[in-house]
């Protein structure tokens, strides 16, 4: 039996989450996108301690800035997971990050 949590895209994630804080959607959006938050945060950071912390961050900044998310016509997808890796691009660049010693 599919769920909805794997049937939904991260666009529509984003947007039941920025509206209603869904936890169905909440959990569909962490399946999708959680290895691809972590990968960015480990590429930026080169620590996997300090990946997993950024990774927490931008987990939690998501579910803040999900109700800013405006998927873009014909390309809702690819504009949703760009999003969201920005977000943890910018959750991994951040200056308390920058200032640890690596």
């Amino acid at each position: 039996m599919v769920t909805m949590c794997e049937t939904m895209t991260t666009s529509e994630a984003l947007l039941l989450l920025g509206q209603r804080r869904d936890p169905t959607a909440w959990a569909a959006l962490i399946e999708r996108e959680g290895t691809g938050i972590r990968r960015t945060c480990l590429r930026i950071l080169g620590d996997a301690d300090l990946a997993e912390d950024a990774c927490q961050e931008t987990l939690l900044h998501l579910r803040e800035l999900a109700g800013q998310f405006r998927p873009q016509a014909g390309a809702a997808e690819a504009g949703a997971r760009a999003w969201v890796l920005r977000v943890a691009a910018h959750a991994a660049a951040g200056p308390d990050r920058r200032s640890r010693p690596r």
